[in-house]
Formats: C-alpha cells, structure tokens, sequence
C-alpha cells in the first residue's frame, strides 16, 4: 500500500475538481502519506516570476510567496532531486533566512520541473528531526513526479478551456459579422428610397426660401432645415460607405480640427439640452491619416450616445491628447454612466437600451476606427459617466514636451 498516494495523485488529474481544490488536496495526501506536520505547494507564476502558495496542509507559519533564489527554496535550483534540510543546533543560515521554516527541525524541499525550469517546489516539514530512509525517498520522488504531471494537466485543461472561450467568442463575432453584411445590404436597397424624400424636402425647401425672401418669418426655420437635410444626406453617405466600401481614403489631417469639425452640428442641440461643452484640444497640430468622413461618423455616434445619457443637461467634454505613438480624442459625458452588466455587450451590433435606438451607433464608431488601424475603449464611471476614447496612430514626426493644451 505504499505507492497509494501515487493512486491518489494520478485520480485527482482525471476528476473533474477545480485546479485550486485539487492543489489543496494533493497537498494534504503528501502530508499524510510521509508523515510530517505541514504540506506547502509553491507553483512558479510566469516566465522569471515568483512562486506563490497554491495548496497547503498543516499547521504552522506559512510564507505566501517566494522569490526565485528565497529561502530553502533556492536548494532545489538546478536539482532534480528532494534536497533535505535540518535546523542545527546553532545559528542556520537557511533557517533564519526562510521564514516559513520557523518552528520546524526537518524539512523537505521537493523541485517540480520542467525540463530544466523549475515550475516549483513543495515544502515538506516536521517539528521533530526525522530522516526518509532511501525508500522512502525513492517513493517521494516518484510521488513528486506525479505530482508534476498533475499540474501539467491542470495547464492543459485551463488552455483548453482559454481556447474554447476564444473560439465561442470567435463564433459569435462570426454571426455579428453576418448581421452587419446582411444590414449592408439592406441599407444599399433602401438608398433609393431614403435619398428622394431627402432630395425633395432639401429642393421644396430651397424653393420656399426663394419664394418667400429671407426677411420672412419663417426663414429661420427653412434655413435650419436646409442644414440638417445636407447634414443627414452626408450621414447617410458615410454610413453607406461604411457598409459597402473596403476601402478608405486616407488623407493626412488633423485630430483638432477633426474634432472639432465633429462637434459643430451638435452645438445648438447642445445649448437646448442645457449641456456644457467642453472643449480641451492640445496645443498643436496632432498629424493622423484619416478618412475624415469616416471618422466624423465615429464621432458623430459617441458625441449623440453622450447627449442621450444626459437627459438633464449636464457637461460634454471633447479633449485631444498626444500620448507615445498614438493620437487620442476623448467623448465624456456626465451621465449615469452604463450599467456593469451590459458592458460586454455595448459594441455588438443591434444591441440597445433605448426604445428607438437600433443597437449600431457604438458598432459602426468601432469598426470605423478599426479600419484606422486604431481603436475605441470606454472608461465607466458608475453614476458618474462615462468616456469613449478613439485612439488613431500618430502621424507626425517626434517633437519635444507638449504644450498645454
């Protein structure tokens, strides 16, 4: 009944019990197939990294984490062997140096290798000085062979498990991609019959404004109108862009006017709404190629969503930044903020929260900025709002500190 624990180990690598629990019991057998008063299992995290505790048994001081050269620990370094250590009557250097060895006469250190690596070690330990006979070490070192082949299908399993993660999230970017496409097509079909109501309210209203002179009363009015047909003619042009076109026209520009551009159209709404606008742009040009069209339609989706989060008025703040090699334009909002159980999902297509919205704004802003070899990440600030940051890749050539902005 010897080898019992090897049994043990080699059923434990086949259950289905969490990595953690399984640390926890293997040390536990180690504990009680040897006989010793405390059972401490050290695995190495990451490439030059640490090792930290992951399962122990027994009572006694506990280190949580050791160092690469720390305490006894740096004994097994190189070894393939159990290496044996025991307090001397007098000062020990490794004793007084390994703190977790305090209260013990007899540990020992079993490596868990890799090759040549050590992936880490297990500390056996005993109050009362004892010696393994060479059977007893002979059945140690095969228990901790098992023991590595244990956790090296633990690693296996938790890349499994990685991979089928990636996979399923590779599947549903897959049925996304899909959605959008099947979108694409539709809003070529519907073109047609988008762009003529908008070219006869755009030419009734030109006719109006001639006909009645632009002192009339309503002027006003018809001119507003002329402004937002242009602007939802030039929305819906980007949009179909977006949709059917693989290609951008990238042009050298400039973040600041870009933004700033972007802003414009939303500044009576703003004013309405009673927002704030906020305008923190840095002190000198920031080069980006860019399809300006495109991204102003990435803007033009942030800038509404943070509208809409601000029911009862509030700030809006564009800011641009130089940071390393990347160019950044900053939306925040002072709004509610977004809910933490929908934060995975506010990129994917059609998904919303808003009774009239169609779950695309934050899709198209995203891929736009992607096809710009950038990208758009959201800082929550839970009841506080929140910031969308759009990151393109700078443009310029390297200059000194920046100015302030």
């Amino acid at each position: 009944m010897e080898y019992d624990i090897i049994g043990k180990l080699a059923g434990l690598a086949d259950s289905g019990i969490k990595p953690g629990v399984k640390l926890a019991m293997a040390a536990g057998f180690f504990l009680k197939a040897f006989a010793f008063d405390q059972s401490c299992l050290y695995i190495r995290e990451g490439e030059g990294g640490g090792f930290t505790l992951r399962g122990s048994k027994g009572s006694g001081p506990k280190i949580k984490a050791y160092g690469i050269n720390d305490g006894a620990l740096r004994l097994v370094r190189g070894k393939a062997q159990p290496v044996e250590v025991y307090k001397a009557k007098g000062s020990d250097a490794v004793w007084n140096e390994d703190k977790g060895l305090k209260g013990f006469k007899y540990a020992v250190i079993c490596p868990i290798r890799k090759g040549r690596e050590l992936d880490g070690a297990l500390y056996l330990k005993a109050l009362e000085r004892k010696r393994l006979d060479a059977k007893g070490r002979l059945r140690l070192k095969n228990a901790a062979l098992q023991l590595t082949l244990l956790l090296r299908f633990a690693v296996a399993i938790k890349e499994l498990e990685a991979a089928k993660e990636e996979l399923k999230e590779a599947r549903s970017a897959l049925k996304d991609s899909e959605k959008l496409i099947t979108l694409g097509d539709m809003a070529a079909a519907l073109a047609h019959e988008i762009r003529n109501p908008l070219l006869s309210i755009g030419g009734f209203t030109a006719r109006l404004k001639k006909h009645l002179g632009a002192e009339a009363p309503v002027g006003q009015y018809l001119e507003r109108i002329s402004l937002e047909v242009a602007r939802l003619e030039k929305i819906m042009d980007g949009a179909f862009r977006f949709f059917k076109e693989s290609s951008l026209e990238l042009k050298p520009d400039d973040m600041n006017e870009i933004a700033g551009s972007a802003l414009s159209p939303f500044e009576d709404e703003l004013g309405v709404r009673g927002i704030e606008l906020k305008k923190e742009f840095y002190g000198r040009r920031l080069p980006v190629l860019a399809d300006r069209e495109q991204i102003k339609i990435a803007f033009d989706n942030l800038i509404a969503n943070a509208i809409q989060s601000m029911e009862k008025g509030g700030v809006l703040t564009m800011a641009t930044a130089l940071s390393g090699n990347s160019v950044l334009a900053k939306v925040a909002d002072t709004g509610g903020g977004i809910d933490a159980k929908i934060m995975d999902k506010i990129f994917k297509p059609f998904f919303t929260t808003k009774g009239n919205g169609t779950g695309l704004g934050l899709t198209i802003a995203k891929t736009i900025v992607a096809r710009h070899r950038g990208s758009v990440q959201v800082e929550n600030r839970a009841g506080a709002g929140a910031v969308f940051t759009i990151s393109l890749p700078y443009a310029g050539e390297k200059e000194g500190p920046a100015p302030p902005a």
